[in-house]
């Protein structure tokens, strides 16, 4: 009975030591595996911390670019009038500003319409003080004439200084001896005007 316990307590023994044996290999290979997995990680960690910052410098760059094609000039338009009582006149400058701001809504940053009452001298101040206040802008200017209105004489110091000032100016006829800032829009065609303006502006 005795030999059959210590028999039966010898088995117990080596079952538990097969059995510790056994844990203990199990669980080296569970850490190796575990470190194992840590390495790939850790390296795609880095990666990605890598490349973020170029994917971001492309994202960057991409969105510039995309704002630069979007971008739209603003132009700033002038028209003055000899007489704003005039129905001709008043039909024609209206008609003007309707198409730029139906056609060019997106590109049109002021229309700015005045009468000059009949003054050569008030013209060209106002044509100053507009080139002063839309300075650094893309503009472009008209003037809405009369048959019986200013003589090519008495519009050559605008348009003198129109040039000086390197912005575009339209009359309703050719003036001899006019600079080359001076563009010629047909009184007839107010959208044709319209277009005359914008190009003008923006070259």
């Amino acid at each position: 009975m005795t030999q059959c316990r210590k028999l039966f307590a010898m088995f117990l023994a080596l079952g538990l030591c097969a059995f510790l044996v056994a844990c203990g290999s199990s669980a080296g290979s569970a850490g190796g595996g575990s470190a194992q997995a840590e390495a790939p990680a850790e390296e795609n960690s880095e990666e990605k911390q890598e490349t973020a910052p170029e994917t971001e410098a492309n994202e960057t760059a991409d969105t510039t670019s995309e704002s630069s094609e979007d971008a739209v000039d603003t132009v700033y338009v002038g028209i003055l009038a000899w007489n704003i009582g005039a129905t001709d006149s008043l039909e024609f400058w209206q008609a003007v500003k309707d198409d730029l701001s139906e056609k060019y809504a997106d590109q049109i940053g002021e229309v700015f319409q005045q009468d000059v009452h009949e003054d050569a001298a008030f013209l060209l101040e106002v044509l100053k003080n507009m080139t002063v206040m839309w300075e650094g802008e893309k503009m472009a200017f008209i003037i809405v004439n009369e048959e019986y209105g200013f003589t090519d004489e008495d519009l050559m110091e605008t348009l003198q200084y129109a040039e000086e000032a390197g912005v575009m100016i339209g009359v309703d006829h050719v003036i001899e001896g006019a600079p080359e800032t001076t563009f010629v829009y047909d009184a007839s065609d107010p959208a044709g005007c319209a277009e005359l303006i914008m190009e003008n502006a923006l070259k």
